[in-house]
């Protein structure tokens, strides 16, 4: 999981974290291998049908 975003130098805790109330312009992304990214992609004859009827 990667955030990034824009946060204010007094919202930096003690212990180098900040809270997700606190991000502005946040942006979230998160990928990775497994079950759950499995699940995500569309089966082989989905995928084909999608390549030769794209509308």
């Amino acid at each position: 999981m990667h955030v990034s975003g824009v946060i204010r130098p007094q919202d930096i805790a003690s212990n180098n974290s900040v809270q997700w109330d606190k991000i502005a312009e946040a942006r979230i992304a998160y990928g990775g291998r497994g079950q759950i990214t499995d699940v995500q992609q569309p089966r082989y004859g989905q995928q084909i049908f999608d390549i030769l009827f794209p509308w």
